[in-house]
């Protein structure tokens, strides 16, 4: 295993799906009914490779303007950032983009702008293109998924683990390097 876990922190407006893509992650389920987060839900998975394990800590937190106070304790030594929206709802993609304006001043090697809720294809609203210039113009990866479903969301655990463990390998190179 890795020396130590790597912070995964899921943030977006409420209802957007942090917590059924949670549990789409953990357990590959999906709870049609579950209670709205307070604070933060937090949770552990390992992922194996041929030669180590990789532990997953993942936050799950509502970050709206509500809750600015601990914004940089909750982002502080943070790997990857995973900001969803719901694609039915245009107001969720304008709190993910503010959300990673507030942030700009932490360096975390796998930033995402994830659109959620796919599968509700006759009440999508807001256009892929859209979302994926919002996402160029932040300077972070896009993403659309259905944590309902699952459709995915396996190759966006994939690419944020492969961020994460290409960073890792670079701080190490560079501190045996020194």
């Amino acid at each position: 295993m890795l020396e130590r876990p790597f912070k995964v922190l899921f943030v977006g407006d409420k209802a957007v799906g942090k917590t059924t893509l949670l549990n789409r992650i953990l357990s590959n389920s999906f709870k049609s009914k579950h209670l709205p987060e307070i604070g933060a839900n937090i949770a552990e998975k390992d992922f194996k490779f041929t030669n180590t394990t990789v532990r997953l800590l993942f936050w799950d937190v509502e970050t709206t303007s509500s809750n600015k106070m601990g914004i940089g304790k909750i982002f502080a030594d943070t790997n990857a950032v995973v900001s969803l929206f719901d694609v039915c709802n245009p107001r969720t993609l304008n709190i993910a983009e503010k959300q990673y304006t507030m942030v700009r001043w932490i360096h975390t090697p796998s930033l995402w702008l994830v659109g959620n809720k796919i599968d509700l294809t006759e009440y999508r609203i807001v256009d892929k293109t859209e979302a994926m210039k919002r996402a160029e113009k932040l300077k972070v990866n896009y993403k659309e998924i259905s944590a309902k479903t699952g459709e995915n969301v396996k190759d966006l655990l994939t690419s944020v683990l492969k961020d994460i463990i290409e960073a890792r390998l670079k701080e190490l190179k560079v501190s045996l390097s020194e």
